[in-house]
């Protein structure tokens, strides 16, 4: 009874959201309600954004896409955002969704509302996590825009995968050797794409591997099947989605990250999990001011914050790295690279 009754008050309140007007403005007055597919619609979908994050997402060609599930309200699956990549190097939200769902038939729906918005402009680079529905629509509905994948959620794919096997994950930990070589897998990223597979087997014929294969097998296999592929079956994530080499000898970033801080600021300054909505769309008009007030203030002053040292540091090891690639032998390349890798 009482699930009937929480699904009832879902269904009733996302036929009773966005009537008064004051959600559907910024602070100052501004539309923010972009689109609202209406009552009638069982997957309702929301997007807030104003008329200038619409022209910065027209004339931004760098994307970055995440969804969070904590910020969004119960009635909604998830609240689903856009951030761009000024001429600043600063990283700011521009779109703000509520989704009914994570299928590929809601994101479909989602870049559709973009689209029509956007003049036929499409971004040349498109961040995102390892999720084949948001991933394939992005392909389908943006095509030609490069999909770069998180190299930090790579990283977390693999260790996620030692945790769920508690023997490698106890190896792992308490023993250095597999430490580095586990690390080696995930330092392939940061191998030309034409080099990966011929990288990968070289690295499964040295010692380690040969001499462990029996308890490796599961996580070896789980990596070929997921990340490199077979002979007659196609990886489920293609290379170039989670390869790091071009974008790092680019200068292009690799991860989500500053996403994720933003999502993770943002729910500390909304103070609770799963909010109403109403509250919900009261901050988001509080972040809506601060970020346009960034912009002004990065564009008056310059560059934005660097990254911290240590980060810096990682950074120009891994680029001085990529950049002697043909100098190295590949398990010397590879050990040097899982130096600087950590899960």
């Amino acid at each position: 009874m009482e699930f009937i009754e929480d699904s009832l008050k879902i269904i009733f309140w996302k036929f009773m959201l966005m009537s008064p007007r004051l959600l559907q403005v910024t602070t100052s007055g501004e539309k923010f309600l972009h689109h609202d597919s209406g009552l009638g619609d069982p997957k309702r979908l929301i997007v807030f954004a104003t008329h200038r994050n619409i022209e910065l997402l027209k004339h931004c060609n760098e994307w970055f896409m995440d969804g969070t599930f904590k910020s969004c309200p119960s009635i909604f699956y998830q609240m689903f955002t856009i951030h761009v990549k000024l001429m600043s190097g600063k990283t700011v939200p521009v779109i703000y969704s509520f989704l009914s769902s994570k299928d590929a038939a809601t994101y479909a729906s989602l870049f559709s509302v973009l689209k029509e918005a956007l003049d036929g402009f499409l971004p040349r680079l498109i961040h995102l996590d390892f999720e084949r529905a948001v991933i394939a629509e992005v392909s389908a509905s943006f095509p030609g825009a490069d999909i770069v994948g998180c190299n930090f959620h790579f990283n977390q794919c693999l260790w996620r995968h030692i945790q769920h096997e508690p023997t490698l994950r106890e190896q792992y930990l308490s023993n250095l050797d597999c430490n580095l070589n586990l690390r080696m897998l995930a330092a392939l990223a940061f191998v030309p794409c034409k080099d990966v597979r011929q990288a990968f087997g070289t690295l499964l014929e040295t010692e380690f591997f040969r001499t462990n294969m029996i308890s490796l097998s599961s996580f070896v296999n789980y990596f070929e099947k997921t990340w490199i592929g077979r002979e007659f079956g196609a990886a489920v994530f293609p290379l170039e989605w989670w390869n790091s080499y071009e974008a790092t000898r680019q200068g292009i970033a690799r991860t989500n990250n500053a996403v994720e801080g933003w999502h993770s600021a943002f729910q500390r300054r909304l103070g609770s999990s799963n909010p109403t909505f109403y509250k919900l769309i009261e901050q988001l008009k509080l972040e809506q001011g601060m970020m346009e007030f960034g912009v002004d203030n990065t564009a008056a002053r310059g560059n934005d914050t660097p990254p911290k040292r240590v980060y810096r540091d990682r950074q120009r090891r891994l680029n001085e790295l990529v950049e002697s690639y043909e100098n190295y032998d590949r398990i010397e390349y590879l050990t040097a690279v899982a130096q600087n890798i950590k899960f």
